[in-house]
């Protein structure tokens, strides 16, 4: 237990949004990101060694797309999954799981968990049902459970594949491919992101940078301009002062 490592997987807040209506302080992205906080903490203070995955919670809204053409998930809904029942209430849910997603990322990505032997990553490539879904958008039935709102044995697989291929090295290649086979050495795996969240907290500690970058990119560009119209102009005079001189030379023929 010391000394192996382990891949950890947390993947929670469907049930959360499907019942906001009901509770929205129960329910809110500040109680969501606590909760979530609360677990990473004793995660990381009970479990040594650990590469953790979150997968934010998807926008359950969507599933309403299925219902018109499906009896079955029409009249299933209001017990799997009810405050998407009515309209209005489901745009709301839509609302709160970008509030859910964002503040999620606000709380991971500053790297407030990571150290040598823990790190936390935030799988953000499956915070959208893009890879289950048809052509049209819509959800694919067949990747979703009977009561339309869980995912069938089918669709577990293909997220499965999807969680596999966005770990890797950040080894986001294709949601929709097929497994990418790779011996993932979790210790190299913490250590990269613990290395790449420090590096970010090194640009957040100087956001003054991109400013002064931009400003001189600009500068430079200007400069450029500058010289270019200057030579412009003055191979114009000197062609315009040829000219000139040529024209003198017929008007002295002439006088002879």
């Amino acid at each position: 237990m010391e000394r192996d490592w382990k891949l950890i997987t947390v993947y929670v807040g469907l049930n959360d949004l499907c019942a906001s209506c009901y509770d929205v302080e129960k329910y809110s992205s500040f109680a969501y990101v606590t909760n979530i906080g609360r677990a990473l903490d004793i995660l990381k203070d009970k479990v040594p060694r650990a590469f953790v995955n979150v997968i934010p919670a998807f926008d359950v809204s969507v599933l309403r797309n299925m219902d018109a053409d499906n009896d079955n998930c029409k009249n299933m809904r209001s017990e799997t999954c009810p405050c998407i029942v009515n309209k209005d209430d489901a745009s709301l849910v839509s609302e709160l799981s970008q509030r859910y997603q964002d503040q999620l990322a606000a709380e991971i990505d500053g790297g407030k968990y990571d150290t040598d032997t823990f790190a936390v990553v935030l799988q953000k490539q499956l915070e959208n049902l893009n890879f289950l879904s048809l052509s049209d958008g819509r959800p694919d039935p067949t990747l979703l459970s009977h009561d339309c709102t869980l995912l069938s044995r089918e669709g577990h697989q293909k997220t499965a594949i999807a969680l596999w291929n966005s770990m890797g090295t950040y080894f986001y290649t294709n949601l929709n491919s097929e497994p990418v086979y790779l011996e993932v050495d979790l210790e190299e795996a913490v250590k990269y992101s613990t290395k790449m969240e420090k590096s970010r907290d090194k640009l957040h500690a100087h956001p003054y940078y991109a400013v002064i970058f931009i400003t001189v990119f600009i500068f430079m560009i200007a400069l450029v301009a500058a010289v270019i119209i200057h030579l412009t102009i003055v191979d114009f005079k000197k062609e315009k002062q040829i000219k000139m001189y040529d024209f003198s030379l017929f008007a002295d023929d002439d006088d002879d």
